[in-house]
């Protein structure tokens, strides 16, 4: 399996492997075989959950043993994201839910929708320093929409809903600055990645764009790279300059950093989900 590795990054020649059975530069693929990957969420171990969009399951790599486990069956969920105090929160797109998944399995409503209707299609989500959560919600699938705009909402700590922003036209990925001082978004309708100032009370301003492309999930490295999901992958610095791309067999739909120095590049795609060594760690 090759993944093309392009852009300005640290010469490959001087990447440091740290135990993670791959060399510089090698990719893998995750144990199993799926039917449509996405919303990988790294824990403070490095381990990584991700969901199983039509296959309606939730998985978690064991970094240490390369072992995928399955922690949740029978509910359709997209993206996923790890709280400050280890919690596994989901999007559940058909449902029009975010739920808080505990170590058994068993979940919680977190989130049922805004002003008393479910969300359109909740496809992606950050949990700030502080507790909160940015929900994006396009629509998708054909039918009603419970939701007259595709909004990024945020659901505060006490879990009130409120809208965040209304300005894009079909918001898909979103993360933060490990700080909670930035929030970016890529507005698939338009295909650009948007990045925001946050305040204290989670409302969002002096949006601005950062790069002219963009279909999917989002990452950070500790450098203030931004990875950005289309056609391929691509590498962003804070000037919005593209500094890498990775061009993956099948289409990428989300991705984050993972293992135990968090020097992977855990990238899902359709039917398996990708692991790159890679020289910039997570943040």
């Amino acid at each position: 399996m090759t993944l093309l590795v392009a852009g300005c990054l640290p010469d490959p020649d001087v990447w440091v492997a740290s135990g993670h059975g791959l060399a510089p530069g090698e990719a893998r693929t995750l144990p199993g075989w799926y039917r449509f990957t996405e919303g990988p969420a790294a824990t403070a171990e490095g381990d990584v959950y991700f969901s199983d969009l039509a296959a309606k399951e939730v998985y978690r790599w064991d970094a240490a043993e390369d072992r995928v486990a399955l922690v949740r069956t029978g509910e359709a969920t997209n993206g996923l994201a790890v709280g400050p105090d280890g919690s596994l929160y989901a999007c559940e797109p058909y449902k029009g839910r975010v739920v808080r998944i505990d170590p058994r399995g068993e979940t919680e409503v977190w989130a049922s929708g805004y002003d008393n209707r479910p969300f359109n299609s909740c496809n992606d989500l950050w949990v700030d320093p502080a507790g909160g959560i940015y929900v994006t919600d396009p629509k998708y699938s054909a039918g009603a929409r419970p939701q007259a705009k595709e909004r990024v909402y945020y659901v505060r700590p006490d879990r009130t809903v409120v809208p965040a922003l209304e300005s894009l036209t079909r918001p898909n990925g979103v993360v933060g600055s490990p700080d909670g001082a930035r929030v970016y978004v890529v507005d698939d309708g338009a295909a650009k990645t948007w990045v925001f100032e946050r305040a204290e009370d989670g409302s969002l301003s002096q949006g601005r764009i950062l790069a002219e492309f963009g279909a999917d999930g989002l990452a950070l490295d500790r450098a203030g790279n931004l990875y950005v999901v289309g056609e391929t992958v691509r590498a962003f610095s804070p000037t919005g300059e593209k500094v890498a791309e990775v061009d993956t067999p099948f289409r990428p739909t989300n991705l984050t950093f993972g293992g135990a120095e968090g020097d992977q590049l855990i990238i899902t795609g359709k039917w398996v989900v990708h692991r790159l060594a890679w020289p910039v760690r997570a943040p």
